[in-house]
């Protein structure tokens, strides 16, 4: 999807910015422990005093300078022709509601795959990012990392989603796979930028699996829509299940948790 709206005549992209990272960003600064307004009277009667940035700035001021600055920075990325800016980073998912409030006219374009076909391109992935590791830290990302994690990422867009209203949209990576135009053309309309047929056509181009490089091994692969099927024993989908069964069955993807027992094949992930 970024790489589509990227392809755009009108629109600059910056990718994986981390601004908003509640570690290595400004979302850390948004941590209840400096606002809440008990957490700060508790500090009070602990320190005789505030802690934090309060003492500094009240919330208000906070997030004026906090947009006033990143907006500074994310200005660098516009050409003399751009009229929009578009930012991914995955993680700031988690932080959305930060990014919200600083920057309230932000409309959030949410990108959901299929958990199990995630599975299989973050397992593959580690041929070629052996960074990939477990929580462990030592056989690398597992299935049940992967379940775990995607299961979380699902929840916290339902719940933006919820919390953001018209603010909010959630995309299937499926239906950008097989039906590219009036996918995006919702996408763009909802991001109120204009659709013309030639900047849909060099969006298409530039998301198209073929124009680029793909394989096993490579940084993209094939990019199919139930790769899972193929690559799945059954007790992985039953390990799946277990683990994230419920938030497929909410968000479209199976009808009920029972689908896991016609998934036996002859392969597995060889990922407990």
């Amino acid at each position: 999807m970024f790489d589509a709206l990227e392809a755009h005549s009108e629109v600059a992209g910056v990718f994986e910015s981390w601004m908003f990272h509640e570690r290595f960003g400004f979302g850390g600064m948004f941590d209840r422990l400096l606002w809440d307004p008990e957490v700060t009277a508790e500090h009070e009667r602990k320190f005789k005093r505030r802690l934090g940035i309060g003492p500094l700035a009240d919330r208000e001021q906070f997030v004026s300078d906090v947009r006033e600055l990143a907006s500074r920075w994310l200005m660098r990325a516009l050409r003399p022709n751009d009229r929009f800016l578009v930012e991914k980073t995955p993680v700031h998912l988690h932080v959305a509601s930060v990014i919200g409030e600083v920057f309230p006219e932000a409309r959030f374009v949410e990108m959901v795959r299929d958990g199990r076909d995630v599975a299989v391109s973050t397992l593959f992935a580690r041929r070629w990012n052996p960074r990939l590791t477990s929580r462990a830290g030592e056989k690398g990302t597992t299935l049940a990392d992967v379940a775990h994690d995607w299961r979380i990422s699902v929840n916290a867009g339902a719940r933006h989603e919820r919390e953001m209203g018209d603010r909010w949209l959630r995309v299937r990576f499926e239906d950008l796979r097989t039906d590219f135009v009036p996918t995006i053309e919702h996408v763009l309309s909802f991001c109120r930028i204009p659709a013309e047929p030639a900047d849909i056509e060099r969006m298409h181009s530039a998301t198209s699996i073929a124009e680029h490089e793909t394989g096993e091994g490579k940084f993209r692969r094939a990019g199919r829509v139930g790769d899972w099927r193929s690559k799945f024993s059954l007790y992985d989908a039953w390990r799946f299940d277990r683990i994230a069964g419920a938030a497929l069955v909410e968000t479209g993807y199976e009808t009920s948790r029972g689908w896991w027992r016609a998934a036996a094949v002859p392969r597995r992930l060889r990922q407990a």
